[in-house]
């Protein structure tokens, strides 16, 4: 499971994505987060760095793509795990705009 970064709770303004990524399937199972994202790639290792914002209500889950300049054209898939701990509703942010609630 990656570690979750905490962001700052109180700014509610756009979250930083990184690189471009789709969210294919996302799902929260107990407190593990499980999200399938795609992007283009295929020649240099991806990373994808979980963040998390707490408002009064909802927890909201998003990641922070780098590519690390890959330029190759293949599409790759990968699962990501992240344990969370909201103590209400659970929302994943995607880079085109979507709330997905899980909780």
């Amino acid at each position: 499971l990656l570690p979750l970064a905490a962001c700052d709770s109180t700014g509610g303004g756009a979250p930083d994505f990184g690189d471009a990524y789709r969210v294919v399937s996302a799902s929260l199972d107990g407190d593990v987060l499980t999200v399938a994202v795609e992007s283009s790639g295929g020649c240099r290792q991806h990373t994808y760095e979980p963040r998390e914002r707490s408002g009064t209500a909802t927890t909201e889950v998003w990641f922070v793509h780098d590519a690390n300049g890959d330029m190759c054209e293949a599409l790759v898939g990968q699962t990501l795990a992240v344990s969370v701990s909201p103590t209400g509703p659970v929302v994943l942010l995607t880079p085109d705009g979507r709330a997905l609630p899980l909780r």
